[in-house]
């Protein structure tokens, strides 16, 4: 089980069987080597601005299994610390634990359907959106980041969690 003081990284992941939940949307199927299909439909509605970032307002998804993503800091499989004091190694890291939890549920990134991201200094993550880009190929989630003065562990400069639906 996971909680939010840690000394570790936290690889856990949850599967939760949904049906009936979420009505079906007709703007994007995803299908994943014909395996994984879904339709999502981004939301954005007139009277809201569009986003000023590498996210959407919000997305309606069909689909029969929720993928819940603890939040993912920058460590490797052995647990040491990937790129101290450098932003952009730790955005990096994070996508890829995000990844691999992913796929141990059997998803992509092109399943997430919301991402809640803390940092320490949003003005260096923005610097960085790039990175998030290479991951989020096309479709980009509702997001959101949050500043905040430390994480589990100072060394830690970003935290990222994930829900994906397959």
């Amino acid at each position: 089980m996971c909680h939010g003081m840690r000394d570790h990284a936290c690889r856990c992941w949850s599967v939760v069987e949904v049906s009936g939940l979420f009505k079906a949307g007709v703007k994007q199927n995803i299908a994943e080597k014909g395996e994984v299909s879904m339709e999502k439909t981004v939301l954005q509605p007139d009277n809201v601005a569009k986003p000023a970032g590498t996210y959407s307002q919000g997305v309606k998804v069909a689909g029969k299994t929720l993928i819940f993503v603890a939040g993912q800091v920058s460590v490797n499989a052995k647990g040491e610390l990937v790129g101290e004091g450098d932003m952009r190694l730790q955005v990096r890291q994070v996508h890829e634990n995000v990844k691999a939890v992913l796929a141990a549920g059997g998803a992509t990134f092109e399943n997430v359907v919301k991402t809640t991201t803390f940092v320490t200094d949003v003005e260096e993550y923005r610097k960085h959106g790039d990175v998030r880009k290479e991951y989020l190929k096309g479709y980009l989630p509702p997001s959101t980041v949050v500043q905040i003065s430390r994480l589990a562990r100072p060394e830690f400069l970003i935290e990222m969690e994930a829900i994906a639906i397959i």
